[in-house]
């Protein structure tokens, strides 16, 4: 229950600095998870894509 709440609040952090335009890199966080004995996090992420189109076709 703990590590879910800890894995919860680092992808909230990462959103956050994401915003402001600061990038951390995932060697960081996986470093980071290491040493806390957090699970690393692996497998399929939802990716969101901005393009130009916005869905329409021409």
């Amino acid at each position: 229950m703990e590590n879910t709440k800890k894995e919860k609040a680092i992808a909230q952090a990462l959103a956050s600095l994401r915003i402001d335009r600061i990038y951390v890199k995932p060697e960081f966080v996986n470093s980071y998870r290491q040493k806390h004995n957090l699970t690393t996090s692996s497998g399929m992420k939802l990716v969101l894509k901005r393009g130009g189109n916005n869905g329409r076709k021409k």
